[in-house]
């Protein structure tokens, strides 16, 4: 059973994974055609948001340019909330899932911390990487078995990826939490839903201030 496709069907799926009370019926942020944002469980920083796809597909590599531009979208929407710090978005994929990726969800969803984070170089310096450039015309050529990182530029993502041996589950949260100095990494096992909170209400102060756009809209 895939977890964000139960959850994209009914919303309130999300009651039963959190290992604490949650305070929303859901934990969208905003929703667009193709993709859904939200709150990324067991947050290692604040923000951490996560772009998940409405079709069930592996990873990016696979998406269709409607699912691209709404990924833009929604990136250009997530940088105007003023809601990440330096103003900047980093982000991440581990690819597909399987045997020879790290990704722990077989659908495909985008990883989005403040830049200040970036991990493009951290990606470059264990691995040989190719640049890759993904927008609503390009994505990354390879399918499955990547890891991927870059920095949103407004009518694009530009980053690296490497094809490599098998690395661990969740290859990016574990270095993310080493320059944090965090000893969890798992999400599974710490939900940390107070950032979580955090983000619902902060985007929905946000939204309370765009009263003009009919931008948006909650997940069907």
């Amino acid at each position: 059973m895939c977890v964000f496709c139960s959850e994209l069907r009914a919303p309130s799926f999300i009651h039963s994974v959190l290992q604490t009370p949650w305070p929303y019926p859901d934990r969208v942020l905003f929703s667009m055609d193709t993709v859904v944002a939200i709150p990324g469980l067991g947050p290692l920083v604040y923000p951490y948001v996560l772009l998940v796809t409405r079709r069930h597909i592996s990873s990016v590599s696979e998406t269709l340019p409607e699912e691209r531009s709404d990924m833009l979208r929604s990136l250009r929407l997530l940088e105007a909330s003023g809601i990440f710090p330096s103003g900047e978005i980093s982000v991440f994929e581990h690819g597909g899932c399987g045997r020879g990726t790290s990704s722990c969800i077989d659908h495909c969803h985008l990883h989005l911390v403040d830049n200040i984070y970036s991990l493009q170089e951290t990606l470059s310096r264990e691995h040989s990487t190719q640049p890759a450039v993904v927008s609503a015309s390009t994505t990354i050529c390879e399918r499955g078995n990547y890891l991927f990182a870059g920095t949103f530029e407004g009518s694009r993502i530009t980053g690296a990826y490497a094809t490599c041996a098998y690395e661990p589950s969740q290859y990016f949260r574990r270095h993310l939490a080493e320059k944090r100095g965090q000893g969890y990494w798992n999400w599974r096992m710490q939900m940390n839903s107070h950032w979580m909170s955090k983000a619902m209400e902060a985007f929905r102060a946000y939204k309370d201030c765009d009263v003009s756009s009919d931008r948006w809209s909650s997940a069907q």
